[in-house]
């Protein structure tokens, strides 16, 4: 703080001071900061991703995508802006529109094991998109081939569309990969119901 009150003009101060209450817990006064170095340089990239985050764990989701799209405009080619404005839209409970940014982040982003789980867990727990959620739960085996979860995803993903063999493989695998996981072990028994 001394910095900021000696050269109060100074962005780097600021941004260096809002690091510090980051990590006191002072989230409210590290934003404000983060702000105040914005004001003072626009264009400053390095602040929007801290300044989103930390709106983001403080739950103040307009200013977190605010932020986010402000990010947005100075980097579009990352997806990083996206996931924050999809989990923004998650946490408003807007899954299309967060499925929306998480499908432009794979592009952007093409072979990102965490975007495509994020895919695949929001088109199967929120979405219950059957299909994408296949589509997004394939594509991260092809990256990340003993992934449990991504299995059991496969796995009910088929039996809800009744192709109980190959509910019944996937799930099997997911055992095979956790055998303590007791979805994949409820899942699997309902499809032996099935035949």
């Amino acid at each position: 703080s001394e910095a900021v009150r000696l050269a109060p003009g100074d962005g780097g101060a600021r941004l260096l001071l809002a690091e510090i209450q980051a990590r006191r817990g002072d989230q409210a006064a590290a934003a404000a900061q983060m702000e105040e170095a914005l004001r003072l340089a626009p264009d400053t990239l390095s602040v929007l991703p801290k300044l989103a985050g930390i709106y983001l764990r403080m739950g103040n989701l307009e200013k977190a995508a605010e932020a986010s799209k402000q990010w947005l405009r100075l980097d579009p080619s990352s997806p990083d802006p996206r996931l924050l404005l999809a989990e923004v839209q998650r946490r408003r409970g807007d899954f299309a529109g967060a499925a929306a940014q998480m499908e432009e982040a794979a592009r952007l982003s093409p072979g990102n094991v965490l975007v495509l789980r994020g895919l695949a867990e929001l088109y199967f727990s929120r979405l219950r998109d059957w299909g994408k959620a296949i589509s997004a739960a394939t594509q991260w085996l092809s990256l990340s081939p003993n992934e449990p979860e991504a299995y059991v995803i496969l796995g009910v993903c088929r039996y809800k569309q009744k192709d109980y063999a190959a509910a019944r493989s996937a799930l099997q695998r997911a055992i095979e990969l956790q055998p303590d996981n007791l979805g994949a072990r409820l899942q699997l028994a309902y499809c032996y119901v099935q035949l």
